[in-house]
C-alpha cells in the first residue's frame, strides 16, 4: 500500500471518529462510547504506522529495520487494545489484565521506535551534536526499561531500585530531572537544524534541492525524482541517489562559492571545493 492511499485510509478514519463523536455526546449511548474509543484506537494505530513508514523512507539508513521492527508490532498492538475496548467491563478481570499488559508492552516498544528515529532523523555532522542524540537514545531505552519492567511486574522495579539507589526519594528526584533534560533536548533538535541551515549555508542541501531524471531499472519508466529516497511511481521500487555536497569543516555550504576563505570560519577553501564558473 502506497503512502498516500495509506494516508487517506487516516483522513476517512478521522472522519468517522468525529462523527461518531458527535453521535456520542448526542445520544450519551454506552455502546457509542465504545465504539468511538474503538475508532480512536484504530486512528492512532494507524498514525504510528505512518510516523514508522516515513521514517523507514526518509529518516537514518540504518534504522530501517527498527521502524519495520515498530510497523508490524503496532498492527497486534492496536488489535489487543481494541480486544480490551470491546471485553471492557466483562466478567473475566485476569484476561483483561494480561491483554492490557502485554498491549502496553508493545505500545512502550513502539513508541519507543519512533522516538529513536526521531532522534536520529536530523541530518547534522557535528560531534557534538552526534553525542547530543545518542544521550538522547540512551536516556529513551532507559525509560523503555523501566516502563516494561514496571508493566511487566512492579516488584522488578522496586528490586533495580535496591540495587542502583537506597533511597527512593533520590532515585525519583533524578530521574524527574533527567525526564525534563531529554525533553527539552528533544524539542531542541529541530530549532538546533533549522538554526544550522541558517547560518551554515543559509539554503537547504543540495539534497534537498537537487532532482534528475533517471529510468527505472525494473520498469524502465522515465521519471524525475529527488536526490536521496524516493520510489519508482509506477512499479514502487525504492531509489536512493547520494550526492557528495562541497562543505567546509565546518558545515558550511560551498555550492557557488568561488572565493578563497570559508566566510563562516576563515578556513582556506581547497581547491576541489572551491567553485569554478563555465565560461561559454
Amino acid at each position: 500500500m502506497s503512502r498516500k492511499n495509506f494516508l487517506w485510509i487516516m483522513l476517512g478514519s478521522f472522519g468517522i471518529s468525529a462523527f461518531l463523536g458527535v453521535v456520542a455526546a448526542l445520544a450519551q449511548s454506552s455502546d457509542t462510547a465504545r465504539v468511538l474509543m474503538c475508532s480512536i484506537i484504530i486512528n492512532l494505530t494507524l498514525v504510528s504506522i505512518f510516523l514508522s513508514m516515513l521514517l523507514k523512507d526518509f529518516g537514518h539508513p540504518g534504522l530501517r529495520w527498527l521502524m519495520t521492527s515498530g510497523i508490524f508490532i503496532a498492527f497486534p498492538a492496536g488489535g489487543l487494545w481494541l480486544l480490551l475496548a470491546l471485553l471492557a467491563g466483562g466478567r473475566n478481570a485476569l484476561d483483561e489484565e494480561v491483554i492490557a499488559r502485554t498491549a502496553a508492552c508493545m505500545t512502550f516498544f513502539v513508541l519507543w521506535c519512533l522516538y529513536t528515529g526521531y532522534c536520529f532523523g536530523f541530518p547534522l555532522r557535528m560531534n557534538w551534536y552526534r553525542c547530543l542524540v545518542w544521550g538522547l537514545f540512551v536516556s529513551g531505552s532507559w525509560y523503555l526499561l523501566l516502563l516494561e519492567l514496571l508493566v511487566i511486574d512492579p516488584d522488578l522495579v522496586e528490586g533495580l531500585l535496591r540495587i542502583i539507589v537506597r533511597e527512593e526519594d533520590l532515585f525519583f528526584r533524578i530521574l524527574i530531572a533527567q525526564i525534563v533534560l531529554s525533553s527539552a533536548a528533544s524539542l531542541a533538535l529541530p530549532v538546533i537544524h533549522l538554526i544550522r541551515k541558517v547560518l551554515h549555508g543559509g539554503e537547504a542541501s543540495l539534497a534537498e534541492r537537487v532532482e534528475m531524471n533517471i529510468e527505472c531499472p525494473r520498469c524502465e519508466l522515465g521519471q524525475r525524482i529527488p536526490v536521496g529516497g524516493a520510489r519508482c511511481t509506477r512499479c514502487r521500487l525504492q531509489i536512493r541517489i547520494g550526492l557528495e555536497e562541497p562543505r567546509c569543516e565546518c558545515g558550511f555550504l560551498l555550492y557557488r562559492f568561488a572565493g578563497e576563505a570559508c566566510p563562516e570560519c576563515g578556513r582556506p577553501v581547497a581547491d576541489h571545493l572551491r567553485w569554478v564558473p563555465t565560461v561559454d
